[in-house]
């Protein structure tokens, strides 16, 4: 009743000043609510441009109806509207995010379809290339302690031979001649081990340094990083060419983009009573998921749930009290802060500034495709040499392998070192 009576006066105002447009305004905004008998005629008359009778029939209309409106608190009301307009602009945010998103969801799917494979086939020659370089540091360090555990193994006889000697010159006359053959024996076994455990002690230092050099060498951490960035490039991109997308004309990405638009503002978690954050929170989720997939039907079927099952009730429709309103008034305000700031952040980054300019995709993908094909020949080409140093490529010859050479990860370090 009262905004019926509150729109009649602003018909009656609307009236003197001679303005049919916001006189046509409200009747669409009366005609949507519960009206009585007396009010459907007061519309008809207007409708008929008999506002002269009209203007009577609203002036008794409002005398006779006044003393039914309870009072009214016009801070309330006036929070009620901040809040309303609060709304407004964090809806208008989020469109305009959703709109960024959209864009970048719709370009990564482009960039994956139209260089994906090459992508990844030039991540995988990278790790190869990173692996076969460190594999011969690798190869280098077994190298020098395969040699040391040679000499540690010949220092080892040697200390047995030396003690087996020892042994059997204390069963010996200690003034025989043959306890003097053997002693001397026993000395030149003696310097002997010496020499090789000097030997031994450098042969450590090498390994040490070999060690050293693999443990601290940047390339490892290169080959390491590199395989993670080609395992995680594998797997989004077997997300994206798993997931189902449609392609649309450009009327149905339209009618997407509005019907999506509808829907969120009927179910958006940010805008309506608490007690329904959770449901809409779920609906939004689904209701995004099909956006990013271009999924018209779903879609518009959620927008008609919405709109023919029982709508979402908006906290300025609802709140009745003020202290919830300045509370809710001060949620939506943050909120919007952070908004325009993801918003900022967004639309000043390289990337998307890169996607914005772009004004011919297709000649864009052409031009990645050819750099990437020209970087994929020379890692083949490199990787080819690595594996094949002695031999020169050919277009016969199949590309090496180097995790076929793969060293075992056991057995390579020691305390000794």
């Amino acid at each position: 009743m009262q905004q019926i009576l509150k729109r009649l006066e602003l018909i009656k105002t609307s009236i003197t000043l001679e303005d049919e447009e916001i006189i046509e305004l409200q009747i669409i905004k009366i005609k949507a609510m519960d009206i009585d008998d007396s009010v459907a005629d007061i519309l008809k008359q207007l409708e008929q441009q008999h506002f002269s009778s009209a203007f009577k029939a609203i002036e008794a209309y409002i005398n006779q109806n006044t003393g039914l409106v309870a009072y009214e608190d016009k801070e309330l009301n006036a929070l009620k509207l901040e809040l309303k307009s609060l709304e407004r602009q964090l809806q208008a945010l989020v469109e305009r995010k959703n709109d960024c998103d959209t864009e970048l969801d719709d370009f990564n799917r482009e960039y994956h379809a139209n260089l994906g494979e090459i992508i990844h086939q030039v991540l995988q020659l990278r790790a190869q290339i990173l692996q076969q370089q460190l594999l011969e540091k690798q190869l280098a360090f077994e190298k020098h302690k395969q040699a040391y555990d040679a000499q540690k193994e010949n220092v080892s006889e040697s200390k047995q031979k030396i003690a087996e000697q020892e042994a059997l010159l204390d069963s010996l006359d200690d003034f025989s001649e043959e306890y003097d053959a053997l002693y001397e024996a026993c000395k030149a076994l003696q310097e002997e081990l010496n020499a090789q455990e000097e030997q031994l002690s450098e042969q450590r230092q090498k390994v040490k340094l070999a060690k050293s050099e693999l443990e601290e060498d940047p390339v490892h951490e290169e080959y390491i990083e590199a395989q993670e960035e080609s395992a995680q490039f594998e797997e989004e991109y077997a997300i994206i060419k798993a997931d189902e997308d449609y392609e649309l004309t450009p009327d149905e990405l339209s009618a997407l983009k509005l019907a999506y638009r509808k829907a969120c503002k009927l179910c958006h978690p940010d805008i309506v009573s608490d007690e329904l954050k959770d449901q809409a929170h779920e609906i939004m989720i689904e209701l995004n998921a099909a956006r990013k997939k271009k999924d018209l039907k779903r879609v518009t079927e959620i927008l008609l749930a919405l709109q023919s099952g029982t709508q979402f009730d908006v906290a300025s429709d609802t709140i009745q009290d003020k202290t919830l309103l300045n509370l809710k008034i001060s949620d939506i305000k943050q909120k919007i802060i952070v908004l325009n700031n993801e918003i900022d952040i967004l639309e000043q980054n390289e990337e998307y500034q890169e996607i914005r300019n772009i004004t011919d995709k297709p000649d864009y993908f052409v031009a990645l495709n050819k750099g990437l094909q020209a970087e994929k020949d020379r890692l083949t080409q490199l990787l080819f040499t690595l594996t094949n140093p002695a031999e020169s490529i050919s277009d016969s010859e199949p590309l090496a392998n180097p995790s076929s050479n793969k060293p075992e990860e056991d057995g390579y370090w020691s305390d000794e070192f």
